[in-house]
């Protein structure tokens, strides 16, 4: 019998490619499951523009602060599982 290797939490995850049909579907699966951080590359252009609330930031902890400031200002129910 082959044993099956389980991802340790938290892992990086690098999709490639496909990320508007089935395999799209498959990381959404997966990030649910092994909430992680994930890279995913492609060609495509994005579909829409960055929030104006992400507009210039390119730091984690001052993105993550944007998130949660307009999350709040949204009314959006805001809890905090763990850090990534």
């Amino acid at each position: 019998m082959t044993a099956i290797a389980q991802p340790q939490v938290p892992s990086l995850f690098i999709a490639s490619g496909g990320a508007r049909g089935i395999t799209a579907q498959c990381v959404m699966q997966l990030a649910q499951a092994f909430p992680s951080r994930w890279i995913l590359l492609g060609r495509s252009q994005l579909m829409q523009a960055e929030p104006a609330w992400a507009d210039g930031c390119h730091q984690e902890a001052e993105l993550k602060q944007r998130i949660l400031q307009h999350r709040l200002k949204a009314g959006i129910n805001v809890t905090r599982d763990y850090d990534r």
